[in-house]
């Protein structure tokens, strides 16, 4: 491969030439694959005037030749698309034109290309008449079938999958002929009433039920599938199918699950149906045309099962759906069984979570407080739960759930933080709120700030609630000498500097406070302007030794500041 630098040895002029022999080697390389592949036609054409006698293996011969006038198909389609596509294209700006009034007559729509199958369908006739023993005959069948779907022949391709199921029963496309069928009755039509559509629902579950008998069928499960989702929509007009259509849905699961160890990569199952499986089972138990207590049936259901891993999706989606149709107490109720019945669930902190928003949604402030208040205290970076998801190395995303239950739980407190904080000025600001409690409030800010800095101390926004912390403490409690200890932090510990002068100055004027002060207690006649108690030498008290600190500190972090001593 060539690099930028070598690329940078040639002109434009250069690389024009480059990719001009570059594009006639390509198309020199297009046209040597269609005299193969037009060879290899010719070649197979040339078989077909031979005798059976002339010929070994002629079946397999013709099931290659089919193939070949397929492929070819394929190729003009796609070109006589392309082609389409062009004219329709030219028709748009034609048709446009006659919108304008600058055309007279009004274009035709070119007609869209169709396929057409019929010179590999007809060897495939060949081998149906005359090859009646060989292994390939269903193959033969199916194909031809198969491609007359493709055709839109659907009746007649509906006459040959019944043809597979009657003749060759043992086959494996049986079960395929049977999906067919079944499909051409399952997806409803244009124009289709109630009575028609749940007729035709009927006869799409009988077929899939036949699929059932060919165990080990690739299309097994995804007919479990479709069994669950027939009934899953004849319950709408029925409730008691929600019943049935639990059992299918809850079938296919159970078979993923237990294949998955045989089948890793899917290749013999359909594991993209296990989650829409799992969405519909929850879907069924919410219906309150079906049951009036969902979350308490499907916890049942679940326990039954012993709880198996995949009850946390059930329970995980049926409190998913009614928070989406805003039934909050339902909503809280599922996720907080899926939370008893599965405490140690990796993504635990995040259903905790969706709790504490369903509170906010209800407008109830003081429980999703308390509910973030514990997704904190049950999830945190020091928390039992967080220690043990850590040691489960062989865990798939574990590194992505711990990152989870950090950042949920960080949010959480924080967003804790700053609601006692608001709290608390909002009662300072309206009179007619109970004020008499701002203190406490700002009290318990303070301590949950204080938590904060211990679990989550290189957090990025420690910085913020460091300098809240120190404010509060300032303007707030009163507590000058906690103040001046979180000033002096919030000026030093950080690489921020947002606060940083500010953080600088109030220590020394949180300080000079504790100065005023301590010289008041101890000799009240300062008050009065009587200094000469001062004249007398003594050794630095513990307050003025912080004021010195304080200075200190300033000068170092400002040296150049107006403000300097």
């Amino acid at each position: 491969m060539l690099s930028d630098s070598s690329l940078s040895v040639f002109s434009v002029e250069d690389l024009v030439k480059v990719r001009k022999v570059l594009a006639r080697e390509r198309e020199q390389l297009l046209k040597e694959q269609e005299k193969i592949r037009e060879r290899g036609v010719e070649v197979t054409e040339e078989f077909l005037g031979k005798t059976k006698d002339e010929n070994a293996n002629q079946d397999k011969i013709l099931i290659r030749v089919a193939e070949y006038y397929i492929e070819e198909e394929q190729l003009d389609f796609e070109r006589r698309y392309e082609q389409y596509e062009k004219d329709y294209e030219v028709f748009e700006g034609q048709l446009a034109a006659f919108n304008r009034g600058e055309l007279a007559v009004k274009p035709a729509e070119p007609a869209q290309p169709q396929r057409n199958y019929q010179e590999a369908i007809a060897i495939y006739d060949l081998i149906i008449k005359n090859f009646q023993e060989s292994d390939l005959i269903d193959d033969a069948y199916y194909n031809k079938a198969y491609l007359l779907k493709e055709m839109d022949e659907d009746e007649a391709a509906r006459q040959i999958f019944q043809s597979i199921i009657d003749e060759f029963p043992e086959s494996q496309y049986a079960p395929e002929a049977y999906m067919k069928l079944a499909e051409s009755f399952f997806y409803p039509e244009p124009g289709d009433n109630t009575e028609e559509t749940i007729l035709k629902l009927n006869k799409a579950i009988q077929l899939y039920k036949n699929v059932l008998e060919y165990k080990d069928s690739p299309r097994y499960d995804e007919a479990l599938y479709k069994l669950g989702w027939s009934y899953y929509r004849l319950a709408g007009d029925d409730p008691a199918y929600y019943t049935d259509a639990i059992v299918y849905f809850m079938g296919v699961v159970q078979d993923i699950e237990k294949m998955k160890a045989y089948d890793p990569t899917g290749e013999i199952i359909r594991t993209d149906v296990k989650p829409e499986a799992l969405q519909f089972i929850a879907a069924s138990f919410i219906d309150p045309a079906y049951d009036q207590s969902g979350v308490a049936n499907a916890k049942t259901f679940i326990e039954r099962l012993d709880k198996p891993a995949f009850g946390v999706d059930i329970m995980h989606n049926i409190g998913d759906r009614y928070a989406k149709i805003t039934q909050w107490d339902e909503a809280i109720s599922a996720y907080s069984e899926l939370l008893e019945m599965y405490p140690d669930f990796h993504y635990a902190p995040g259903v905790q979570k969706k709790i504490a928003d369903a509170y906010i949604a209800k407008e109830e402030y003081e429980r999703a407080f308390a509910e973030r208040k514990l997704l904190f205290e049950t999830y945190n970076p020091k928390s039992e739960w967080y220690a043990q998801l850590e040691k489960r190395e062989n865990m798939e995303n574990r590194i992505a759930a711990l990152d989870e239950a950090y950042r949920l739980t960080e949010e959480a407190f924080r967003t804790n933080i700053t609601y006692l904080y608001n709290k608390a000025l909002a009662k300072e600001a309206n009179p007619e709120l109970d004020s008499t409690n701002v203190k406490a409030d700002y009290e318990e800010f303070v301590d949950l700030c204080k938590l904060y800095l211990e679990n989550y101390q290189t957090d990025e926004q420690a910085y913020e609630i460091n300098w809240a912390l120190a404010y509060v403490y300032d303007t707030r409690l009163f507590r000058f000498e906690e103040a001046f200890t979180e000033y002096i932090r919030v000026s030093n510990d950080y690489l921020e500097t947002g606060h940083q002068f500010d953080a600088a100055i109030n220590a020394i004027n949180s300080a000079d406070t504790l100065v005023k002060i301590s010289r008041t207690m101890a000799d009240p006649t300062e008050l009065a302007g009587d200094q000469s108690a001062g004249l007398q030498r003594q050794d630095l008290s513990e307050e003025e030794k912080m004021l010195a600190e304080a200075y200190d500190n300033f000068i170092k972090l400002f040296p150049d500041s107006p403000e300097t001593p």
